[in-house]
């Protein structure tokens, strides 16, 4: 049996794998998408992964053919399944996924192909919720962040108002930094979008060539997302406190949030081009130098 017949019979034996293991939990993953707004990203992170292996098709005709150093990485999805399953813990399920995909990538195309899918599948990671307990402990320390920041805001613009946790007591109304608004769904757009932006894959290049300042840009996308998250909170008390509690409800309210994720595309954008800049012009010395 000639190599190409083999390599597509191991791929569908692998499609078959993915589809009985993985198949049966996209209705509930895709549920999740639906019932949060903090998760609804959620649809598009398979074509964004989808069209980054687009991207690198030209990469595939240097494959380096089958090899069987990928039983291991699938021999870790399938023992992370099983734990999953056992624990019935979802995140585990699902993510297990990721070593499953390059596991089967490494058997069929070598390491060549699984360097090249890499960061495509790790990109799925972002479509993954992560544990309840996990969110909530992310959830409630950013809106206290978030209610101080507002509070010392409010305070330095002469508006009376006092904070008892997450509540912001003004004269003409309350204001709770609610879930909601604890910045997390900007958090995880943003650090998706500061993947992209770190690895390469938007504005082509022009990020950073060093790992440890393309580690930076990405983690950069944390402080970005809470400061416009906590300016955003800001100027929604300030407008409740001038014009009244409408500032804070309906189309204005989801205008300024429009407006506020717009700034810190631009932040990442220009922080992208900065640490660029300053690497090009060996203020920052590059990994050849």
């Amino acid at each position: 049996m000639s190599a190409l017949p083999l390599s597509r019979l191991a791929l569908g034996i692998g499609a078959l794998g993915f589809a009985a293991l993985y198949g049966p939990l996209f209705p509930e993953l895709v549920r999740d998408w639906s019932r949060s707004e903090d998760l609804s990203h959620g649809f598009l992170i398979p074509f964004v992964s989808g069209w980054l292996v687009w991207n690198r098709r030209a990469d595939f005709r240097n494959a380096s053919g089958p090899e069987w150093g990928g039983v291991a990485l699938l021999a870790v999805a399938l023992l992370q399944y099983l734990v999953g399953v056992v624990a019935a813990e979802f995140f585990v399920q699902r993510t297990s996924m990721i070593p499953f995909l390059l596991g089967w990538a490494w058997i069929l195309g070598g390491r060549s192909t699984f360097r090249t899918l890499l960061f495509p599948f790790l990109f799925l990671l972002f479509m993954i919720p992560p544990p309840a307990l996990v969110w909530s402990a992310l959830s409630f320390p950013l809106q206290l962040a978030a209610s101080r920041a507002t509070e010392g805001f409010l305070t330095v613009a002469g508006v009376p108002a006092v904070r008892m946790g997450n509540v912001i007591e003004l004269e003409n109304c309350s204001l709770e930094v609610a879930a909601a608004c604890s910045g997390l769904r900007s958090l995880s757009m943003l650090l998706g979008i500061g993947a992209l932006l770190a690895e390469g894959s938007l504005v082509p290049g022009r990020a950073p060539a060093r790992i440890s300042l393309r580690v930076l840009l990405f983690l950069s996308a944390i402080p970005v997302a809470v400061l416009v998250n906590a300016a955003r909170v800001s100027l929604s008390a300030l407008g409740a406190a001038r014009i009244g509690p409408d500032a804070v409800e309906g189309w204005l309210h989801e205008l300024s949030g429009v407006g506020m994720f717009a700034l810190a595309l631009a932040l990442l954008f220009s922080w992208r081009s900065m640490l660029g800049w300053l690497e090009a012009r060996r203020f920052i010395s590059s990994p050849a130098s």
